[in-house]
């Protein structure tokens, strides 16, 4: 006769493991179903009121702001929900059923790093400032592409469209206010050929007013040096600027123009140029270098100093341009003077000079020409007369 099997006598596990992995999955399902629901309403609640606000302030990069930061605050709430639901998951499963792994978390959108507090995050944008670059019309190619230059090397910069004003220029100070800028740069074409740079605080001011000359644009020059768009540049300022209360005016308004705020959506966290601004002849020559490092390593920055060599070097990048103050005033683009160049020398003045020397020059010689005539006159009349002359005639 077969042997019978002997019944065993430890229980079955498969039914109780099973029914505990479906509870698992339906906790799953309902904690990610609540978390996308959550996440859905807080974004569309702080889009609405983000976007009411940017609407009322009448800025459109506010609204592009607003609706970063309700993607931002939507994905933080779907995270911290996701994580909230997880956390609440593993709480809640049976004893020896499977806990929740990374690969489960990064399921819901959550990584590990989150709940140990470690991910990194961009710089906060609390120093909000924006800088409106603009220009007149009738300005030439060259100053155009100046323009250009500029607009580059700010990247908190705003645009907008040519002027043609001639005398007025608090209109710049509205144009400013309405796109929401408290810094402008604005170029003053003049005949064609001259420019003027305006570098000012809207709406209360002060505001500088330079000549620029000597301007080499970057596509001029085309020289090797070369960094990163939108990288936050170094500011080198000459130690003249300490020394008169005009030129610490004028350093704290370039400061402020031409540094790019730390967390700009538009800058990028690194330091590879620098801008140089030094003070020769009471004027402000401008240079732009980039930063190469030979050496990123220790022991190759320390042999390399070992042998006299720098292991940081400079490389221009461009453009070059000089610029003479003409006045500071205490308003935004006019008011009360408060400083003026007394050595400065208008450009028409320049020409005036150039011209009155050519035309001295034309004068001299035609004066040199008639005492010459002169000369052979009175010469011609001091010889003696020839009594004989009309004889054989």
């Amino acid at each position: 006769m077969p042997k019978r099997r002997r019944p065993s006598s430890k229980p079955e596990a498969s039914a109780p493991a099973a029914a505990a992995a479906s509870d698992i999955a339906q906790a799953k399902t309902a904690a990610a179903a609540a978390a996308a629901e959550a996440s859905a309403t807080s974004a569309s609640r702080a889009k609405r009121e983000r976007k009411a606000s940017a609407v009322d302030a009448g800025d459109a990069a506010e609204r592009e702001a607003a609706d970063e930061a309700a993607a931002a605050s939507a994905a933080s709430s779907s995270s911290s929900s996701a994580a909230a639901a997880a956390a609440a998951d593993a709480a809640a499963a049976p004893a020896g059923a499977s806990g929740l792994t990374e690969a489960d978390l990064a399921k819901g959108g959550v990584s590990m790093t989150s709940f140990r507090g470690k991910g990194t995050e961009r710089a906060p944008y609390r120093n909000k400032q924006r800088c409106l670059v603009l220009c007149t019309r009738g300005i030439n190619s060259r100053y155009r592409h100046l323009m250009e230059d500029l607009r580059a090397m700010i990247p908190h910069h705003k645009k907008d469209s040519k002027l043609d004003i001639k005398d007025e220029l608090r209109v710049v100070s509205e144009i400013a206010e309405i796109n929401g800028c408290n810094g402008c740069v604005f170029l003053e074409g003049r005949k064609h050929r001259d420019l003027f740079l305006w570098i000012g605080r809207t709406p209360a001011g002060p505001s500088v007013k330079f000549h620029v000359v000597n301007v080499h644009t970057m596509d001029e020059l085309r020289l090797t040096g070369n960094c990163l768009r939108g990288s936050r540049p170094l500011l080198s300022f000459d130690a003249a600027f300490e020394a008169e209360p005009h030129w610490q005016l004028m350093k704290e308004l370039l400061t402020q123009t031409f540094g790019t705020p730390r967390g700009h959506p538009k800058s990028q966290p690194f330091h590879d140029h620098v801008y140089s601004f030094s003070v020769c002849d009471g004027r402000i020559w401008f240079r732009h270098y980039q930063i190469l490092d030979h050496a990123k390593e220790t022991k190759a920055r320390t042999r390399m100093e070992a042998r006299g060599e720098m292991p940081t070097e400079l490389v221009e990048i461009g453009p070059r341009f000089v610029l003479n103050p003409v006045r500071a005033f205490e308003g935004a683009f006019g008011g009360r003077v408060i400083w003026s160049n007394p050595t400065f020398v208008t450009p028409n003045r320049l020409r005036h000079e150039v011209r009155y020397a050519h035309a001295e020059r034309y004068s001299n010689r035609m004066d040199a020409r008639r005492d010459h005539a002169d000369r052979v006159e009175a010469l011609r009349e001091a010889q003696p007369k020839d009594e004989l002359a009309g004889v054989f005639a």
